[in-house]
């Protein structure tokens, strides 16, 4: 779990802009070594601390994997042949090299509740700091945007647009999409949770409602940021997220009335030996 929370860690650190802005601490060391860099080192070394200790296993590429180690070797054979050197090298790294590499420790790391919950709170984490921080840059106070680089037309891109920690709308309303799913996903499981035994029922409902209602509000405002990006490909994922969700709830309800169906034909009609009912 150890290696879990420092992905979680990595997960808000690579949230941020730190070239040409004097945010956090860099190191040169023939190439800069930015906090959310550091971050992954100490995960790689942790995880061969591990593996090392036989506490972690690979679980080996499957399909996605796959794919995507076959998109990161096209992608450096592009900028091999093609590319301007250094520049692409960095990008390769951070947006190649390094998901892949995190996502195969993640997946190595055995399944549990436990884990789907820490990487659960993290997106959530990350999201609400997303969210808030982005309604607060298009509506204000902006005295509470935090980092204020935010609000420097020099630093990034798409200045005007709701823009974030990232100094560009289009990386912002990808990832508010993401964390979306997650509220969603969260609202629905808070109101189908169970009382645990011996818990105080009136301390368990004001806090179940309370959880409920934050939850409620975060969707709310995510989806407000989302549609203050200004960007097309924001709004067409949202949709497409509205979709699927929508057509996951559908499908249960649907096969529940089926199922009712059934057992009621099952019930009110007595087979018989020619087929009918049977067959």
């Amino acid at each position: 779990m150890k290696l879990l929370k420092w992905i979680a860690l990595l997960l808000f650190t690579e949230c941020f802009l730190y070239k040409g802005t004097n945010f956090g601490p860099t190191l040169d060391m023939g190439f800069t070594v930015t906090p959310d860099r550091l971050v992954f080192i100490l995960i790689l070394l942790l995880a061969v601390w591990s593996l090392m200790r036989r506490e972690l296993r690979l679980s080996g590429l499957g399909k996605v994997e796959g794919y995507m180690l076959l998109f990161t070797l096209i992608c450096t054979v592009s900028n091999a042949v093609m590319g301007r050197g250094a520049v692409d090298y960095y990008r390769l790294f951070d947006f190649h090299y390094n998901p892949l590499i995190i996502f195969v420790l993640a997946k190595s790391i055995p399944h549990s509740h436990k884990k789907l919950e820490s990487v659960s709170f993290a997106f959530l984490a990350v999201g609400a700091y997303l969210a808030i921080n982005g309604v607060f840059e298009r509506y204000g106070p902006r005295a509470l945007v935090w980092p204020r680089y935010i609000l420097d037309p020099e630093v990034g891109i798409q200045f005007g647009r709701t823009r974030g920690s990232f100094a560009a709308s289009e990386p912002l309303g990808a990832a508010l999409v993401v964390t979306f799913l997650f509220y969603a996903l969260y609202s629905v499981r808070a109101v189908r949770e169970r009382n645990p035994k011996g818990a105080n029922p009136d301390f368990l409902f004001l806090s179940r409602i309370l959880k409920r209602y934050c939850l409620y509000l975060m969707t709310i405002v995510t989806a407000v940021c989302i549609y203050a990006t200004n960007q097309r490909a924001a709004w067409v994922g949202f949709a497409l997220c509205l979709g699927a969700l929508s057509f996951s709830s559908v499908v249960p309800l649907a096969t529940s009335a089926s199922g009712s169906n059934i057992r009621c034909s099952l019930r009110d009609n007595k087979p018989s030996r020619k087929g009918g009912l049977i067959t």
